[in-house]
């Protein structure tokens, strides 16, 4: 059986009448067919209209597993447009899911530039670390993609995660020395400190990298 339902076929007929009136019945846009279909996810090439009713207004929606409708586009390779309209209308950019897994984090352990550059236009934070420890900034200092981390400078050079680390400081501990210069050359503060008053270089010095010490001296 493919265990969908009439909202999963009302979905479908991309008739918002019927969609918004099984929506206020208490249809459940992110509930999943035998395939893993949700309503959500068969519309997502659709007009935006046809997906605001599927959605409806709840902007806090998340399935079983804790992913957002942003999750889910990322996921499923929405287009560009589509995850800016759904960012547009309110579904938040840092959320984490049942994995520990921000959508940002998703785009850019896939190297999806696109759903990356976009999802940090519109505020997802790099900091937000997944179970492993890992967050965007980090893996993009293993991906080695300069686009992408040119583009998290763009967005968060002046912003740091709650222990007052910056962009630099994770630098310190992960980045190599060639992505730790290309950093030094985008303007970034070399001398600003986190919470406990420690400067870029001096962590460096502290997890035993010399190099990268002086190189942010």
């Amino acid at each position: 059986m493919s265990g969908r339902n009439a909202y999963h076929e009302a979905a479908l007929t991309g008739n918002t009448g019927i969609i918004n009136m099984i929506c206020k019945a208490g249809g459940n846009p992110l509930g999943r067919d035998a395939a893993g279909d949700t309503p959500f996810s068969l519309v997502l090439n659709s007009d935006i209209r046809v997906i605001q009713a599927v959605l409806g207004n709840d902007t806090t929606i998340a399935d079983s597993d804790g992913n957002t409708p942003i999750h889910i586009a990322v996921e499923k390779h929405a287009s560009q447009k589509t995850l800016l309209q759904l960012l547009n209308m309110g579904y938040p950019a840092s959320q984490r899911n049942g994995k520990g897994m921000t959508a940002l984090n998703e785009a850019v352990s896939r190297n999806d530039k696109y759903q990356a550059l976009a999802l940090l236009e519109y505020g997802a934070d790099p900091y937000v670390s997944t179970t492993t420890g890992e967050n965007a900034l980090t893996s993009v200092f293993k991906n080695k993609n300069t686009e992408l981390l040119d583009a998290i400078v763009k967005y968060n050079s002046t912003k740091t995660d709650r222990q007052g680390d910056g962009i630099l400081h994770y630098a310190a501990r992960t980045a190599d020395k060639e992505t730790v210069e290309h950093l030094i050359s985008l303007k970034l503060d070399k001398n600003a400190r986190n919470i406990s008053g420690e400067t870029p270089s001096q962590m460096a010095a502290r997890w035993g990298r010399p190099d990268i010490a002086e190189a942010l001296k």
